[in-house]
């Protein structure tokens, strides 16, 4: 898939006369529980599904087995601990703050996995180039996180923030999350119960000439959900929101391959998010403290998560272990 390089209309670098700063990657492996389940169950409305790796049979499958009230399947799977690794790049800014810019990199052996997840790590790409020059000039720094295991009860992002200090995780002030931007023309930023965010995106895509639709309920769909139970204003934008027509339904099937993404969409998704990147990251102190304001507790709704492993670490490379506290739940910090 091509990148949709030079569509960010961001300043130049000339403009904003960017200090030299240094730029660390920082690969850190993460622990996490590759698990299925191991009986029949129902695959409507049982609480155990959340145990499941997904199962991708499209929207005409979905029709089918609704169609046929209660279906039962056997699904023979391995439980055991794994790894994967996380991303790291830090773009250092002249002040102490971050943004996290953030897309996962799992993909799927039935296609190409461009909607899922294809589209959000070309536009973290992509943007994470245009901002590499221009981000040291300004009061506060982009993180830029591609996780693994995000399939997998969202694990590689849960255990990166599990490992990090409290104070660094309180210096983020807000993520954007990229997760199949591409799929629809219509896209909707998943605000995380944070009400303020979702004004502040709004008019960041509006006055660049964009339409964007905001949901405000927690979604635990993507990385986004982790760092917004965290307590950090977090977001996911997302393509084909509550559009079960869309391209989005050939999402974890054989239909998910670039020809399912239109350059010209994923160029515009890139350039919307292009536009909230440089509000976070030039917005005022004030304007960011706000984003907090009025959040909804989120613990009842990461409940759904699969634990961590009691035993996981978490090992950058090249550096010392960190032991991730065995009692860590969702929510719990």
């Amino acid at each position: 898939m091509p990148l949709p390089n030079d569509v960010l209309s961001w300043p130049s670098p000339e403009a904003l006369a960017p200090r030299n700063h240094a730029v660390s990657l920082r690969p850190v492996d993460c622990a996490f529980l590759a698990k299925g389940e191991r009986r029949n169950r129902s695959a409507m409305g049982s609480q155990r599904n959340r145990l499941l790796p997904r199962k991708g049979g499209g929207i005409e499958g979905a029709r089918r087995m609704l169609a046929a009230g209660r279906a039962q399947f056997r699904l023979k799977s391995r439980h055991h601990p794994a790894t994967a690794t996380n991303l790291v790049l830090d773009i250092p800014g002249a002040g102490p703050g971050w943004v996290v810019l953030s897309a996962d990199l799992d993909g799927h052996s039935l296609a190409e996995s461009t909607l899922d997840h294809g589209t959000g790590v070309a536009a973290l790409l992509s943007m994470a180039c245009t901002a590499a020059s221009l981000v040291g000039g300004l009061s506060r720094g982009l993180r830029v996180c591609v996780f693994g295991a995000e399939e997998w009860s969202l694990s590689g992002s849960r255990s990166w923030l599990a490992g990090l200090p409290r104070e660094e995780v309180g210096a983020m002030a807000m993520n954007l999350n990229r997760d199949s931007i591409a799929g629809s023309p219509h896209l909707t930023a998943l605000t995380s119960g944070y009400p303020a965010l979702g004004g502040f995106v709004r008019d960041a895509a509006t006055t660049t000439g964009h339409e964007l639709a905001v949901h405000l309920p927690i979604s635990v769909s993507s990385d986004h959900a982790n760092v917004a139970a965290d307590g950090v204003p977090a977001m996911r934008l997302i393509a084909g929101f509550d559009e079960p027509e869309s391209r989005l339904s050939y999402l974890l099937t054989a239909a998910d391959t670039r020809d399912a993404v239109p350059p010209q969409e994923l160029a515009r998704a890139t350039q919307l998010a292009g536009a909230i990147l440089w509000r976070a990251l030039t917005a005022s102190d004030a304007e960011v403290a706000t984003l907090r304001e009025g959040a909804q507790g989120l613990e009842a709704a990461m409940a759904v998560l699969a634990p961590l492993p009691d035993s996981g670490v978490l090992v950058p490379r090249g550096g010392s272990k960190r032991q991730r506290p065995a009692s860590f739940g969702a929510g719990e910090r």
